[in-house]
């Protein structure tokens, strides 16, 4: 699966799915908190509003917008996706 921090959402959140953050940073508009997923080898990033505090160490909860992510098979090729980008097709 790929994803980016867009793809990740705090105002609709997973029950159960409470992520302490590693690191958060202030960037003016926008905050950008990377998150230890349990089972996750990497840092997962996650983008909130610029209004919100945030802290290193504080948990959030998250969700995960399905139709944003993309899925690619074992070779490395991307999946047909299905959902359309109203920016790009109206």
């Amino acid at each position: 699966m790929g994803d980016s921090a867009r793809h990740f959402d705090l105002s609709a959140p997973v029950e159960g799915l409470d992520v302490p953050s590693a690191v958060a940073e202030r960037l003016g508009d926008h905050n950008l908190l990377h998150l230890n997923l349990e089972g996750v080898e990497a840092m997962v990033a996650v983008t909130s509003d610029g209004n919100r505090r945030v802290a290193e160490c504080q948990a959030f909860s998250i969700g995960l917008l399905a139709n944003k992510c993309h899925l690619f098979r074992a070779d490395g090729g991307a999946c047909s996706r299905h959902y359309r980008e109203p920016a790009l097709h109206g």
